[in-house]
């Protein structure tokens, strides 16, 4: 049988005193259940000293427990103790090991470091050259990591040569696919008749030119890292390169161009190209082909109808040659500079447009010059402004986006008579 509890064997005497003072006087001695009362009493107060006991032992058991986990915890920083010790001599050790400064706290100032930045601090200029050699921004580790360099915020550019035919010619916007053009070849003549006889019928001639418009594209692919972390606003440099890019283009094409899916250049014309002379060697400046030169310059304008406003095209170098030269009469120069006020340098009274599509007279044959109005012969056809697709899918696992930018336009010869060209000989 299980051992009762303190607080069990309490519960029984208390519930057996009760029973035995509900019991009536005359069914039990007096004698008797005095001694019974006496009998639970002692009973009882043996059970509180149980209790007080029990009670006294779980206390116990608490308070040891107590102790073990000071104990425990003693010997974790009784370990870290040793380990501090430990450390604490290892530092010893290494300090041991560093120069003596005999123990003043202010030796620092006197090392060289110190003294090169305490000086340069105060006036740079006054540095000694001791003290330099210490400290210097050329070498990095010297002190060059604490001079760093400026950067510009401007972006410098160098030039593109663009032909400036755009700012001649005439030009027209169309919002269709291609462009037709009616041009007047002849008019009606009228003739002198005598009285009563029939007068002469003339109509006048026309033909039409069609002119489509090319597409003119690049595309530009740039890396994501790039738009982030550039120094500029590069979607926006990227985008005014590529207009450059197209006015240089587009310039070579008015000049040069073959017309085949692209403009036609006035050079290339074949009218233009059956009427052209020739206008001699310029190999050597200092020969007698400069005479001949001269004459052909000033000849060229004589070919031209009245009534054209014609001015010079040619490349710089080839500007540089006729400078040069001068008539045969009076030794005076052809080029004259502008000097006076709002007039503009002219040759032989006409302007010139420096061209840098043309090639420089002074290299192989086949180099041009050329003589006309732009405003009148030639026509440049815009089909659209400028389009831009910007492609981040193509790419897009390598971070690459590409940017591709059209233009659809031309250019086309539409009066060959209004340009002279001469050929070098």
């Amino acid at each position: 049988m299980a051992e009762s509890t303190p607080e069990q064997i309490m519960e029984a005497v208390t519930l057996l005193r009760s029973e035995v003072s509900s019991i009536e006087a005359k069914s039990l001695d007096v004698d008797v259940k005095e001694r019974v009362l006496t009998t639970l009493d002692a009973h009882e107060d043996m059970n509180q000293k149980a209790l007080l006991a029990a009670k006294h032992a779980e206390n116990l058991e608490a308070a040891i427990s107590e102790q073990t986990e000071r104990i425990d915890q003693l010997t974790t920083d009784a370990q870290q103790t040793v380990t501090l010790r430990e450390e604490v001599k290892s530092l010893e050790a290494l300090m041991a090991q560093r120069p003596s400064n005999n123990g003043d706290k202010s030796a620092y100032k006197d090392e060289p470091e110190y003294k090169a930045l305490t000086a340069w601090s105060m006036r740079p200029d006054a540095m000694s050259s001791e003290q330099k050699a210490d400290m210097r921004t050329d070498v990095d580790t010297a002190g060059g990591f604490l001079a760093p360099s400026e950067f510009d915020a401007a972006l410098q550019k160098e030039i593109v040569e663009i032909d400036a035919v755009r700012s001649l010619a005439r030009v027209k916007t169309i919002a269709a696919k291609a462009l037709e053009m009616a041009v007047r070849t002849d008019i009606p003549r009228a003739l002198y008749e005598g009285e009563a006889e029939a007068a002469a019928e003339d109509i006048s001639s026309y033909r039409l030119a069609t002119v489509v418009p090319y597409r003119q594209t690049v595309v530009v692919p740039t890396t994501l890292d790039m738009l982030m972390n550039g120094a500029f606003d590069m979607e926006s440099e990227l985008v005014s390169d590529a207009g450059e890019g197209f006015a240089e283009g587009e310039g070579k094409g008015f000049v040069s161009g073959t017309g085949f899916k692209q403009p036609e250049g006035v050079t290339s014309n074949a009218t233009v190209i059956a009427n052209m002379s020739i206008g001699g060697n310029l190999s050597s400046i200092a020969t007698d082909n400069d005479t001949a030169f001269a004459n052909a310059i000033i000849e060229i304008t004589g070919k031209l109808k009245v009534g054209y406003n014609p001015a010079y095209n040619f490349h710089r170098r080839t500007l540089s040659r006729i400078r040069q030269l001068r008539d045969a009469v009076g030794g005076q120069f052809l080029w004259q500079p502008g000097l006076n006020g709002p007039v503009s340098n002219t040759l032989n009274g006409f302007p010139y447009i420096l061209t840098p599509a043309m090639d420089p007279w002074d290299t192989a044959t086949g180099d041009v010059m050329l003589f006309g109005d732009w405003a009148r012969g030639y026509t440049i056809v815009d089909r659209t402004g400028l389009s831009i697709v910007r492609d981040e899918f193509t790419k897009a696992n390598q971070a690459i986006i590409k940017f591709t930018l059209h233009r659809w336009n031309t250019g086309i010869v539409t009066i060959p008579e209004a340009f002279q060209m001469m050929r070098n000989d």
